[in-house]
């Protein structure tokens, strides 16, 4: 089951379009410097106005949630950044890393963890993206229930892989 789970969330992360599709509504942080689209059945909820910010993104449904954060700790490295986020996953109470593996976003080495969580009566389900870029450590988490998770995690993809902090029209990588 692991191993079937590791290989559709890889196979499936590969596969999603790098443009950013027709159908998404663009938002962008100028103080934080990056650009993500998403569904037009998903409203901003809190937008940042600060340079360290927290984005909720929410289905109008109420049914799925994202997160991107924008760190400026010090971490010496990606993996110590990497290491002390799984940490932190699993000081929650029942919390369950389902999976986990490499990844990229924006160009550039991404790393993942898939987990599941409680919440009152409730089973959750989530991915969590851990990525560098441009002196930040960013964390993109994207959670459901857990039933609804298979047939959300498409959308939570599109939305992933539209995230970037280089200036449109721009080649560089």
């Amino acid at each position: 089951m692991r191993l079937s789970v590791l290989f559709a969330v890889v196979l499936i992360f590969f596969l999603v379009p790098r443009a950013l599709a027709s159908d998404l509504v663009l938002y962008i942080s100028p103080l934080a410097g990056f650009r993500i689209g998403f569904p037009e059945e998903w409203e901003v909820e809190n937008p940042p106005d600060t340079v360290d910010p927290t984005l909720m993104l929410s289905a109008r449904s109420g049914e799925a949630r994202i997160w991107i954060t924008l760190e400026h700790r010090y971490y010496p490295s990606f993996d110590a950044f990497r290491e002390q986020v799984r940490s932190d996953i699993l000081l929650y109470p029942g919390v369950q890393i389902l999976g986990e593996g490499p990844a990229e976003i924006d160009y550039v080495p991404a790393y993942w963890y898939m987990f599941s969580f409680p919440e009152g009566e409730k089973e959750m389900q989530g991915i969590l993206y851990l990525f560098f870029r441009n002196q930040g450590f960013y964390r993109i988490i994207c959670w459901t229930s857990k039933t609804a998770f298979d047939m959300t995690f498409p959308t939570f993809q599109k939305i992933v892989q539209s995230f970037t902090t280089r200036e449109e029209g721009a080649s560089y990588r």
